[in-house]
């Protein structure tokens, strides 16, 4: 886990002033999204990059899965949606 995401959870827990946890949970929360839709972007590249190479179909259907699964991410939607 990242350590200023533990930091964030250790100080919430730390804390007996009770908005001050719930900042703390909030913003580990919103970096460990952050983080999940950057390595999703990242996947989405290298799957783009792939598809630009050859131009196959598998690798076209990958990189706009791949595509679908960071705007869902990079938008905050459920999956499935």
């Amino acid at each position: 886990m990242d350590d200023l995401v533990s930091r964030l959870r250790e100080h919430a827990e730390q804390f007996g002033v009770s908005h001050v946890p719930n900042i703390c949970d909030a913003a580990a929360d919103r970096i460990e999204a952050l983080e999940a839709a950057l390595r999703l972007g990242i996947d989405m590249r290298d799957k783009q990059k792939a598809y630009f190479k050859d131009r196959s179909k598998e690798n076209l259907i990958a990189s706009k899965q791949a595509e679908a699964a960071f705007d869902r991410a990079a938008l905050g939607e459920k999956k499935d949606e």
